[in-house]
């Protein structure tokens, strides 16, 4: 067994050896992206997100978007949007029925890498609230892959 020493450490960390596990792991994600239900999309805009937050703020039964925000993805982590809506709904059922309406409106845009949705629509005056699990999701974040699954491919955009 060759010892480690620091020219050999330095010869496995040459900058061609470098080079090239960067250049496959590029081309691996890649290969990895092309295959992603969030293909074809892009981080979006200021303005884009102001439109998003704006079209979930209009939707029936919402009274006001309480907090709405976009975290950028990092290593590991992929992008997320959050949300919370206040409803004057009276029944869990109506609460459920505006929490899919607004997973649905953010799929739909297609443009948009919006990433895992966390989303929650409450009635403030009554403490009830509806979540991703109250529509038969295992876990608070729901994913492009369990989007996908729900709603089907998004239209492509021209």
């Amino acid at each position: 067994m060759t010892p480690l020493t620091r020219g050999r450490i330095a010869a496995l960390f040459s900058p061609f050896l470098l080079a090239t596990l960067m250049a496959g792991c590029s081309s691996s994600s890649g290969a990895a992206s092309a295959a992603s239900p969030t293909s074809g999309r892009h981080t979006p805009s200021t303005a884009e997100l102001a439109s998003l937050q704006h079209q979930l703020g209009a939707l029936d039964g919402v009274t006001k978007v309480s907090t709405f925000t976009y975290h950028q993805g990092t290593f590991g982590n992929g992008p997320g949007t959050d949300g919370v809506f206040d409803s004057d709904a009276t029944s869990q059922s109506e609460l459920v029925k505006i929490l899919e309406e607004a997973y649905r409106l953010t799929w739909f845009r297609s443009d948009l890498a919006t990433g895992a949705l966390i989303y929650v629509v409450q009635n403030p005056a009554t403490g009830a609230a509806a979540g991703s699990d109250d529509l038969g999701f295992n876990t608070a974040s729901i994913g492009p892959v369990e989007l996908k699954a729900r709603y089907g491919e998004p239209p492509t955009t021209p």
